[in-house]
């Protein structure tokens, strides 16, 4: 960052102390900490100093893509046509930062600063620039800086103690990522920063709570992954990469609008594919298709997007959009086997099954560790009565990932109505880790093995357990059936 200069004579810094001291007399305490806030950004370029604003650089469009070309041109112009506006310099430097332009967009970030010093935006895009180009010392004091400004910003937060593991300052990480979690203790980005700046055995168990929070989490695949390998447990590490492929671009979510804003402003196909993935994530169901439908405007090869649709189309009732999705996928790649497996999802809740069945086992064939898509093959032949074979499927789909619950679910529920309860109980404790949205109903089942098998008290317990769970999502249909079933049990003890 530019030194700032400093007031050329005592006025400007009398005038700052009055300032001070005004705010402490007659302000409440929530305004002063903003105020002050404030204060110290500005005496980092000095209070009342003439300050040199750093020129636009100097961009050459035209080795960019035409229509990338024009977003740089129109954003350069109109910072050309408005130069004391920090907002219009501001979309510049976000436009060069989207398309990874750091050096220039540095510059120009410099620029927004000096005409704007208290903008958080500003500094922390600044900031995530510099760390892209590894530059982590300027990176550490913009993100700083920012954080003067808006003290509680997770995204900043994070960004800060990320820059600060890679510069090698663990023990200041370490401090930030503890305080972050100590707020937000579900913040999965957070375990997965402190897993990293722990190293060694202890990361262990913070890579897999961040995987437990969001499991498509791919950086914290590979991560957890490496630390199996160094172990000597191959297997293990084979087995936690199983979708690395599909997900290693993917992140937890996270209420970052400034860095969003400069996703957005990326107009390639590439960059497109990740932001649309990352709605989809979100719930942001509408969005994420509208993306997609742009990235394979932009380029019509990407089986990736149309793999995507077929899931996306179908979950919005978009029928004949998601059959159309599946025949372009598959007629670009006949080896996409997630084109099949999202096809079997589709047909399978439209009740379409000989159909599904075909999909899914395209899957097996072309992935014979794929454990949703065993999973599914056997609820098929399960529906059909056919449960020695459902049985081998679902063992089938445990054996290739041990901690999938749905599969266990499913086998110990055909092992209760072959009146095998304890196997059948076995397999629902199992399906307990790692929790998920259906926790409660898993804990519901178990209890209603317990019920079936004479153990009254156990199954009071795992139903009381499930209530708790299903009260702290939301569940009301679910609650209402356990609490008619703990009704009849209760008075019997």
């Amino acid at each position: 960052m530019r030194s700032c200069e400093k007031p050329q004579t005592n006025t400007g810094k009398n005038a700052c102390a009055t300032h001070h001291l005004v705010a402490q007399a007659f302000l409440p305490g929530w305004v002063v900490e903003r105020a002050l806030a404030a204060i110290c950004v500005l005496l980092l370029c000095g209070c009342g100093a003439t300050r040199s604003v750093p020129a636009l650089p100097n961009v050459d469009a035209s080795k960019f893509q035409r229509d990338i070309a024009k977003s740089v041109n129109d954003a350069l112009a109109e910072a050309k046509k408005y130069p004391n506006d920090a907002a219009h310099t501001l979309r510049l430097c976000m436009v060069l930062h989207a398309y990874e332009q750091y050096q220039a967009a540095g510059q120009c970030y410099a620029r927004a600063h000096a005409l704007d010093p208290g903008d958080f935006a500003a500094l922390y895009c600044w900031g995530q620039a510099s760390a892209a180009e590894g530059n982590y010392a300027a990176a550490a004091e913009r993100l700083r800086h920012a954080l003067a400004i808006r003290p509680e910003s997770v995204p900043a937060q994070l960004k800060l103690a990320e820059v600060l593991t890679d510069s090698g300052d663990a023990s200041q990480s370490l401090d930030l990522y503890k305080r972050i979690l100590s707020k937000s203790p579900d913040e999965a980005r957070a375990h997965f920063g402190l897993g990293r700046a722990l190293g060694g055995d202890a990361a262990v168990e913070e890579f897999r709570k961040s995987l437990d929070l969001f499991p498509r989490y791919g950086a914290a695949q590979f991560a957890l992954a490496s630390a199996y390998r160094r172990k000597g447990d191959e297997t293990k590490a084979q087995e936690i990469l199983r979708n690395y492929d599909r997900d290693k671009l993917l992140l937890p979510p996270l209420n970052d609008p400034e860095m969003a804003s400069v996703r957005s402003l990326n107009l390639s196909a590439g960059a497109l594919l990740q932001n649309a993935a990352n709605q989809a994530i979100e719930g942001r169901l509408e969005e994420a298709v509208s993306l997609y439908e742009r990235a394979v405007a932009a380029d019509r090869k990407l089986t990736r997007a149309y793999t995507d649709l077929i899931s996306l189309y179908g979950r919005l009732g978009r029928n004949s959009q998601a059959e159309d999705a599946y025949s372009q996928a598959v007629a670009l790649d006949p080896n996409e086997t997630d084109a099949y497996y999202n096809f079997g999802v589709f047909c399978f809740e439209r009740g379409r099954m000989t159909e599904a069945k075909a999909a899914f086992e395209n899957a097996v064939r072309l992935q014979p560790h794929h454990a949703e898509a065993l999973n599914n093959l056997g609820a098929i032949f399960e529906q059909q009565g056919k449960w020695d074979q459902a049985s081998a499927l679902y063992r089938r789909a445990i054996d290739t990932n041990a901690s999938y619950p749905l599969a266990h679910f499913h086998l110990g529920r055909i092992y209760a109505n072959q009146k095998k309860y304890a196997l059948a109980i076995e397999e629902l404790e199992r399906s307990l880790d790692p929790k998920t949205e259906s926790t409660p109903a898993y804990l519901y089942a178990l209890a209603a093995i317990h019920a079936r098998a004479g153990n009254r008290t156990r199954a009071i317990e795992a139903m009381r357990e499930a209530r708790k769970q299903a009260e702290a999502r939301g569940q009301t249909q679910l609650i209402a059936s356990i609490d008619r079933d703990l009704a009849l049990l209760e008075p019997k003890l």
